[in-house]
């Protein structure tokens, strides 16, 4: 069975990617292969970076 490694990155990793997904000229899927990242993960920082919370927001412990 192969297990599978979570990669993480840095607040400057996708703060750097979410400035060249805003930019036009190349596609999402184009840059999602680039920085090996799926596209929703790349939507899902954008949506995060236009809140308050900043590119990804904490997990909050369960109780």
């Amino acid at each position: 069975m192969t297990t599978i490694t979570r990669r993480h990155h840095t607040a400057e990793f996708q703060a750097n990617a979410v400035r060249r997904l805003n930019n036009p000229g190349q596609s999402v899927q184009e840059l999602a292969d680039e920085l090996k990242v799926t596209r929703s993960l790349l939507y899902r920082w954008r949506r995060a970076a236009s809140t308050k919370e900043g590119p990804m927001p904490k997990k909050k412990p369960h109780p």
